[in-house]
């Protein structure tokens, strides 16, 4: 990459100064954002990177629908040689849907293809009005820190080869361990940026946006939900950051740079574990690898099916609910993968398989009486919850002969709609198995005949014997 050292201290100052004078209400016009772009936060921004921008960034106020259109084609893109992804028309089909949803909360966002930022102001505003403690997000200084970000993005657009880049990502854990990059070396340098011009408080402010549920959510299953899915979206920018800057630690910032957009993070542990990925270690078990084979030879017939890694800090929060031991035995979990499968055939039903690779057969024990402890305070969430009528429960020790864990059955009843869910938990050597149906015929028999399949693969055993 090249860089282009710029001295910039006087105008760093300058800025600065102006910036903590400066409150209001965002100015989102196209000429009024590169004009302070240019004359106030370039300076800071080009000092941080070592760099100069040779032409000006391209600011463009969009529509949602506008923003839709470009995360859509963007996704196109990345998920396209997912192994056991979308193809086709069905992968057109689901990115435009995802750019749909995506589109009606992202603020901003550099187009990869053509460089141009694009700004939704609506999204801003909706933000801004979900609670008291974000109402900065409207405000001028809350926009500076935003174009801030995403002129990285800039900088990396002029600087890399992306559709290099994210070729070859056969995996989420791939595509995620390269969005990590890319987001937490954007978030390293915001912080610089943010801490130059007096904006730390709209920084702090951004990852409360990023990472945190709304306090007005009280029901416990809700807001469990949206915690799971706002630690999915935030993880590229938290634990991404935090991987950048233990690089930074051991490496220096130019080698840094180096080493992680030529040699990205493969999963999601590396990037958790940066010490792994500056020394890389043997993996016993190809977690990611046996999940795809579990989903393409026992689901893909008759499921729609995706295979993503569940981060760290999606398990420690599941985890979190059986208090220490629980968080003991997050450390333990050496990698781990879920199988979303959606029935082809019968509404709303699904097949739900975890695979967690432990560090030692040992641990299973404290894993399995934590996977069992979070079950039962989710019985609890489930029945402090009006909207949802928990109405009945049993257990069952060992489901598969000769191997620990357990089997629940849950009869749930929500909105006129009856539904059961299923649960087998076993431990299969150093891998802890989790199966789950929902909505699915077949009862315990199915349920324990789909985990001892499972429990095949994880041991090499062929299909057919």
């Amino acid at each position: 990459m090249k860089r282009v050292l710029r001295s910039g201290l006087l105008a760093l100052a300058i800025a600065g100064l102006a910036l903590g004078q400066d409150g209001g209400e965002a100015d989102y016009a196209p000429e009024a954002m590169g004009a302070r772009f240019g004359e106030r936060l370039q300076p800071a921004l080009e000092e941080a990177l070592s760099y100069r921008f040779e032409a000006p960034v391209r600011f463009e106020r969009v529509t949602r629908e506008g923003m839709s259109e470009v995360l859509a084609k963007e996704n196109m893109m990345l998920l396209a040689e997912i192994e056991g992804g979308w193809r086709g028309e069905e992968l057109e089909r689901e990115c435009e849907k995802l750019g749909q949803q995506l589109g009606a909360m992202v603020m901003a966002k550099l187009d990869f293809r053509s460089g141009s930022l694009h700004v939704v102001p609506e999204n801003f505003t909706l933000i801004a009005g979900l609670e008291d403690a974000w109402q900065g997000v409207g405000s001028q200084r809350f926009l500076d820190l935003i174009l801030v970000h995403e002129a990285v993005h800039a900088f990396q657009q002029r600087t890399v080869d992306f559709e290099a880049y994210f070729s070859g990502c056969t995996s989420v854990g791939q595509l995620k361990g390269r969005m990590s990059v890319v987001e937490g070396h954007a978030q390293f340098i915001t912080r610089k940026v943010a801490k130059a011009l007096g904006l730390e408080d709209m920084f702090a402010l951004f990852l409360s946006v990023s990472t945190d549920v709304p306090e007005s959510i009280k029901d416990p299953m809700q807001r469990a939900q949206l915690e799971a899915v706002m630690q999915n979206i935030a993880f590229p920018y938290t634990e991404g950051e935090a991987f950048f800057t233990a690089l930074v630690e051991a490496l220096g910032y130019e080698a840094a740079l180096e080493r992680a957009f030529g040699e990205p993070p493969t999963t999601l542990r590396q990037v958790s574990h940066p010490d792994e990925f500056l020394e890389p270690v043997a993996e016993a078990i190809d977690v990611e690898a046996l999940a795809q084979r579990v989903a393409k030879e026992l689901l893909s017939d008759a499921f729609g099916t995706q295979v993503m890694p569940l981060p760290e800090t999606a398990l420690a929060t599941s985890f979190g609910l059986a208090g220490e031991k629980g968080q003991a035995s997050v450390e333990r979990v050496r990698s781990a993968q879920v199988i979303v499968a959606t029935s082809r055939t019968v509404a709303g039903a699904q097949v739900l398989i975890a695979l967690l690779e432990l560090d030692a057969p040992e641990a299973g024990a404290d894993v399995l009486e934590v996977e069992r402890v979070v079950s039962e305070k989710k019985d609890e969430q489930l029945q402090q919850n009006p909207g949802i009528e928990l109405k009945a429960v049993s257990y069952a020790e060992a489901p598969l002969e000769g191997r620990a864990g357990f089997y629940v059955r849950k009869d749930l009843a929500a909105r006129g709609t009856e539904v059961t869910a299923e649960l087998a938990v076993v431990q299969v050597g150093s891998v802890v198995l989790e199966v789950t149906r929902v909505g699915l015929p077949g009862g315990q028999a199915a349920t324990v005949e789909l985990a001892q399949r499972v429990c095949e693969l994880i041991e090499g055993k062929p299909q057919d014997e």
